[in-house]
């Protein structure tokens, strides 16, 4: 049985240094220890997947009404 302690990192994808925030706290913890998973917008995909972290792909809201349709 795994005893692993999950953190779940949300970060706004309004530019990188937000996922980049993320990405840095993340580092800092021993994988021995934690699962890692983020939950992000495809824009910073990349950066999450390069770090070897978890990845849950969410969609971003839009800011106008008039593209939730």
């Amino acid at each position: 049985m795994d005893n692993k302690t999950r953190i779940l990192f949300i970060p706004e994808a309004v530019t990188a240094a937000h996922v980049g925030r993320c990405l840095m706290l993340a580092s800092f913890l021993d994988p021995r220890h934690y699962e890692i998973i983020f939950a992000s917008s495809y824009s910073y995909q990349k950066l999450v997947e390069d770090k070897g972290f978890a990845q849950i792909k969410i969609v971003k809201i839009a800011r106008s009404s008039r593209n939730l349709i």
